[in-house]
C-alpha cells in the first residue's frame, strides 16, 4: 500500500517530559522534521522548575501549529504524565514520544504503512539501535530485529509467551514508544494499570497486554534510537562486591515481583500457562543476576 495514494489518517504524538529541555530540544526537532504531515503534537510538562522547558516549546510553538503543550499544576509522576496526553489524544494512530529519544524524518510514516499493511497489528516498530546519550552506540546488546520477530507471529500465545521470556535487558521496553491503533487504547487507563502492574517494568507489562490485542507490525529498517540515559546505574564494574551484591539483589527481588505481575495482567486463557512457566522465568532471572555477579 502507497502513502501517497491515501487518505492519510491523523497520528497522535503524546510527549510527556519532566525537566530536560536539551533533550526535549531535539527530540521535539525530530519530531516536527517528520515526512508524515497529519501530526497532532501533544507536550506534557510534569511540573518542571523554571521556565526552560516551557520556552523550548513555545518557541517551537511558534513555527508549528501542530504542536499543543500542557504544563501540571504538580508533578503527579510519569504515569499520569503518560495517561494526559493519551486522554488527549484524537488521532487514528497514537504513539508515546520518549524526550530523550531520535527518530529518523521517515520513522512514523513507516509505521503508519505497517499499521495499514497489517490490519491484525495493534502496534508498529522499527529496527534500532542503543545509544549513550552522546549519541555513540552502545555495544553488547543483542539483535534488536531478530528479537522483535518472534513477536510477529499470529497466535497470541506464542508472541506473549516469546516476550514473557525474553530478557529484560534485551531492550523489548523499546516497543511501547511504537505506534499503536487507539481504537485499542480507548478507555485504558496507563496510570491503573501501572498501578496495577508496579511502577518497575510497566512498559513492558503494558506491550505484554498490547501484543495481546493484535500482532506486531515491524519494519526492518533502522529508524529509531533509544538514549540509554541511566547506564551509570547499571554499571556495577567499578563499585565494591558488597555494593554490586545489594544493587543486583534489589534490582533482582524487583524483577521477581514484575515476573508474577505478567500473570496478573494476563488474559484468563493465558494465565494457567504463566502460571506453570513462572518458576521457568525466575530461574532464567536468577541466571542473568549470578552472570552479573561474577562479570569482571
Amino acid at each position: 500500500m502507497d502513502l501517497a495514494t491515501q487518505k492519510l489518517p491523523t497520528v497522535s504524538i503524546g510527549m510527556p517530559t519532566y525537566n530536560r529541555p536539551q533533550e526535549l530540544r531535539r527530540a521535539l526537532k525530530a519530531v516536527v522534521e517528520q515526512t508524515y504531515p497529519n501530526l497532532e503534537i501533544i507536550v506534557s510538562d510534569n511540573a518542571s522548575p523554571g521556565e526552560e522547558v516551557e520556552a523550548v516549546v513555545k518557541e517551537f510553538m511558534s513555527r508549528d501549529k501542530r504542536i499543543q503543550y500542557y504544563r501540571q499544576a504538580e508533578n503527579y509522576g510519569p504515569e499520569h504524565n503518560f495517561q494526559f496526553v493519551l486522554d488527549k489524544a484524537t488521532g487514528e494512530y497514537f504513539m508515546w514520544a520518549s524526550d530523550d529519544d531520535w527518530r529518523a524524518p521517515e520513522f512514523v510514516a513507516e509505521l503508519v504503512l505497517q499499521l495499514m499493511n497489517h490490519p491484525d497489528a495493534s502496534l508498529a516498530f522499527c529496527n534500532f539501535i542503543a545509544a549513550h546519550e552522546t549519541g555513540e552506540k552502545v555495544l553488547g546488546y543483542p539483535d534488536f530485529l531478530s528479537m522483535m520477530k518472534r513477536f510477529t507471529v499470529a497466535s497470541i500465545t506464542i508472541r506473549q509467551l516469546m516476550f514473557y521470556f525474553q530478557p529484560e535487558s534485551a531492550g523489548k521496553a523499546n516497543l511501547i514508544y511504537g505506534l499503536m491503533r487507539r481504537g485499542f487504547l480507548r478507555g485504558f487507563k496507563f496510570n491503573e494499570f501501572a498501578r496495577k502492574a508496579g511502577r518497575y517494568g510497566a512498559d513492558m507489562l503494558f506491550v505484554f497486554w498490547l501484543l495481546g490485542q493484535g500482532s506486531l507490525a515491524l519494519s526492518e529498517k533502522n529508524l529509531y534510537r533509544s538514549t540509554v540515559g541511566n547506564m551509570k546505574y547499571y554499571n556495577i564494574d567499578n563499585i565494591s562486591t558488597e555494593a554490586k551484591t545489594k544493587r543486583l539483589m534489589t534490582k533482582f527481588m524487583e524483577q521477581i515481583i514484575y515476573s508474577f505481575r505478567y500473570i496478573v495482567i494476563s488474559d484468563w486463557r493465558r494465565r494457567p500457562i504463566l502460571i506453570v512457566l513462572w518458576p521457568v522465568k525466575v530461574i532464567q532471572l536468577i541466571g542473568c543476576m549470578i552472570r552479573r555477579l561474577v562479570k569482571r
